[in-house]
């Protein structure tokens, strides 16, 4: 993924407000890979996104990026009605830890998806 370095970060915030869901996932994606904390706020903007997909991305680009001012927004998708972000949010909560953070996922015992629910088993070996 050397090529990811050579991305530049303003290009992929604005494909972030694209109207194309799969740019929007697509810069996600590459802002996580490049770990650029400055990606941030607009991936915590983009956990509100229409589009499921676009939010898991996000959800996942913030665990890459491994900053925990990101706690809160993320504990907010745990709510969200896509199972997939649900699980997102919760794989990079795992990852970010904190006690807020596992507060938390001790939620997740009551998901309704199961590989959800087996996300706290996960975060409580860590």
């Amino acid at each position: 993924m050397s090529w990811l370095k050579n991305r530049r970060p303003k290009r992929n915030l604005a494909r972030l407000v694209s109207v194309d869901p799969t740019q929007r996932v697509a810069a996600a994606q590459v802002l996580g890979e490049l770990g650029n904390r400055r990606a941030v706020g607009s991936l915590v903007e983009a956990l509100s996104d229409p589009e499921q997909c676009v939010r898991a991305s996000a959800a996942t680009a913030l665990k890459r990026i491994n900053d925990t001012t990101v706690i809160r927004p993320l504990v907010r998708a745990l709510n969200d009605v896509s199972v997939e972000v649900r699980r997102a949010s919760a794989e990079a909560l795992a990852t970010l830890g904190g006690e807020g953070a596992v507060e938390e996922l001790i939620g997740l015992l009551d998901d309704v998806d199961e590989s959800v629910r087996l996300l706290h088993h996960d975060a409580a070996g860590k």
